[in-house]
């Protein structure tokens, strides 16, 4: 049997399975560099793109492992080692995450450790970026920072691979009903 690559079926296979690789719920995130004034950088990469997420750590022996984002829920995970109890001061810039309510009005993150909802202190609040303060015990490995958008929510380019699936089954259809 010789299958042609504009068969109906082949075109809607090919444009369904461009649309399932263009969602990316959880994408990675790599990259450590230390400030001399005790801050740390984390190179949050999003679609190609690096964004800097500074942090501060304390307490003995405690890290953060990586960041990540998960675009379905606007949420930044937070993996620590903590051998102590401790604290992560972190800055979320506006352009990354945030957290508003409706009238574009400030709302607060919500904080997870392990599962469980916390506290976070907000230090800094300006219009490029906010500053939470979480306390954490020993032995905790996640930190979850929930807002209300993450940046990008959608790229250009997943609008474009979206729209032209569309209009190519539509076309298919199209076809396929006058045949």
């Amino acid at each position: 049997m010789n299958a042609k690559v504009c068969e109906p079926r082949i075109v809607l296979f090919l444009c369904s399975l461009i649309s399932i690789l263009s969602i990316t719920p959880a994408l990675p995130a790599f990259g450590e560099v230390r400030l001399d004034d005790g801050n740390n950088i984390y190179q949050l990469t999003i679609a190609d793109k690096n964004y800097p997420i500074k942090y501060q750590i304390t307490g003995t022996g405690n890290k953060v492992n990586n960041i990540s984002a998960e675009t379905d829920n606007a949420t930044l995970l937070v993996n620590v080692l903590s051998q102590s109890n401790g604290r992560l001061s972190i800055e979320l810039p506006r352009n990354i995450i945030d957290s508003k309510k409706e009238g574009d009005v400030d709302d607060r993150y919500i904080v997870f450790q392990d599962g469980q909802v916390t506290s976070p202190e907000e230090i800094i609040t300006n219009s490029q970026a906010r500053i939470l303060a979480i306390d954490f015990d020993k032995g905790i490995g996640q930190i979850e920072i929930s807002g209300s958008k993450i940046m990008p929510e959608f790229g250009a380019l997943s609008a474009l691979i979206f729209a032209v699936s569309t209009a190519a089954m539509i076309v298919v259809r199209m076809k396929l009903h006058k045949s």
